[in-house]
Parts: structure tokens; sequence; C-alpha cells
């Protein structure tokens, strides 16, 4: 325990427990199922050097790194 000075006002700290781990709750976002495995778009651009149809500029430089 911390002792406070007296007139100090602090904000509570929220803890949620998930019922899932982590990386579950990001793999669940993307629901597109293509058909392909994940890295099929990077596979692609290593072997021919085409980026997938109407990539943003993020994801060119995302595939390029």
């Amino acid at each position: 325990m911390v002792e406070l000075p007296l007139g100090v006002k602090l904000r509570p700290i929220l803890i949620e427990q998930r019922d899932c781990p982590a990386y579950q709750y990001v793999t669940v976002i993307d629901d597109i199922d293509d058909g392909l495995p994940w890295y099929h778009d990077i596979w692609n651009f290593v072997e021919s050097g085409e980026y997938p149809a109407e990539p943003s500029k993020k994801d060119q430089l995302a595939l390029r790194r």
C-alpha cells in the first residue's frame, strides 16, 4: 500500500481478464477467407515482384520490407 497526501485524486486502473490469448483476438479480426495461406502476398512479391490487387502505399512498403 502507498500513503497519499490528502487532496490527491487517483484514477482507478481497470484490469480486464480475457478468455482467450491475445493473439487469438488479432486473428479473429481478419475474417477474410480466400483459401490462400497468410503469407501468399509475401511469397508472390518475392517470387514475381508483383503486389496484390489494389495495394495501398503502406501495403507496398510493408511487402518490400
